[in-house]
């Protein structure tokens, strides 16, 4: 779905609803496949690979560099960053171990919000981690500092956190 999505957009806006004639996408937060679907359109990528290849490794560099800038704003121990980035990275893979210490049986039937792994799969939350970890730095550094600049990037970021996904944006 988010590779057609990426193509249709690539191509026209607003876009079609993939799988279907003359139908508009509608109440969906597509803007995680309008950003890959720009940089396919202005740097000549090609659209498979960015989807599948360029944005996971992008996505995953910019997770930890934003853990590492929020744990950095808030003068966290080195031990704090490194339990901050193994979380964020592994922990929705204990969940497979704690399966099997109570069921006695390997599960994998675990769901995206759970999975570490699966993480990826879905643009919109990757992106929507990537800029919560960045506006929780914003707001550490507007409690700290009361710079009005700073106020209107906490905005502009909770903003987009909605656009790109709501869920992550309530929790």
């Amino acid at each position: 779905y988010h590779l057609s999505l990426t193509s249709e957009l690539v191509r026209n806006f607003p876009p079609f609803e993939p799988g279907s004639t003359g139908i508009v996408v509608q109440n969906y937060h597509y803007l995680a496949n309008l950003a890959m679907a720009d940089l396919v359109r202005v740097f000549f990528l090609p659209l498979i690979p960015t989807v599948y290849q360029y944005m996971p490794i992008l996505l995953v560099g910019l997770l930890g560099f934003s853990a590492v800038t929020f744990a950095e704003v808030i003068s966290a121990p080195r031990l704090y960053k490194y339990l901050l980035l193994f979380f964020i990275f592994f922990s929705g893979d204990v969940n497979y171990a704690l399966t099997l210490i109570t069921t006695g049986k390997l599960n994998f039937s675990v769901t995206g919000f759970d999975s570490a792994a699966l993480l990826l799969t879905g643009p919109p939350r990757a992106f929507s981690l990537v800029i919560f970890l960045g506006l929780l730095s914003f707001v550490v550094l507007w409690l700290k500092r009361k710079n009005w600049l700073i106020g209107i990037s906490v905005a502009l970021l909770t903003a987009s956190l909605v656009g790109f996904k709501i869920y992550t944006a309530v929790a």
